[in-house]
């Protein structure tokens, strides 16, 4: 009887954790996006004579634990950073948003031109915000290496970030 209880409980659980989980398609709808978003950053950032960014998910997504939202007003959030492989002297934070707010306008702009459904773009106070109706928004966190922090060998030192 108990492993039979226990049997039970396990499913149970386990189709909690599914309810709970991001559905596969939406998933895979999110990293298409993203991926494409990364791409395009890339390709300005070498448009424009600079190094290759480090475009990559961060929080939940990265850690494959995004969670159903609470409320059906709420929606998935996609995280992803924008590292930009430049000097801190080279560089304000203003500065650096404003250049990722350009790129991520064109962006918008691009799919607009080519009659694809385009997202909206919204200015937050550190970051860009992409808004998928229906789907899902994604918060792209400009930032450069934290030099000082990497030389430190700290935990995650490779990680660390300016923004």
């Amino acid at each position: 009887m108990a492993t039979t209880a226990s049997a039970q409980l396990n499913d149970l659980l386990e189709q909690v954790a599914k309810s709970l989980d991001i559905p596969d398609d939406l998933h895979e709808e999110a990293v298409k996006k993203y991926e494409e978003v990364g791409h395009w950053l890339e390709e300005k950032d070498k448009e424009n004579g600079r190094r290759e960014p480090h475009v990559y998910p961060q929080g939940s997504f990265s850690l494959g634990t995004v969670t159903r939202p609470i409320s059906e007003k709420d929606e998935y959030a996609i995280d992803l950073v924008y590292e930009r492989d430049i000097r801190k002297e080279s560089t304000s934070q203003e500065k650096l948003k404003e250049e990722a707010g350009e790129h991520l306008s064109s962006f918008v702009e691009h799919l607009e031109d080519s009659h694809r459904e385009a997202p909206n773009l919204d200015e937050g106070s550190r970051c860009w915000t992409l808004e998928y109706p229906d789907q899902f928004h994604m918060d792209i966190l400009p930032g450069i290496p934290n030099d000082e922090g990497r030389r430190a060998g700290s935990d995650h030192a490779e990680t660390k970030i300016l923004i």
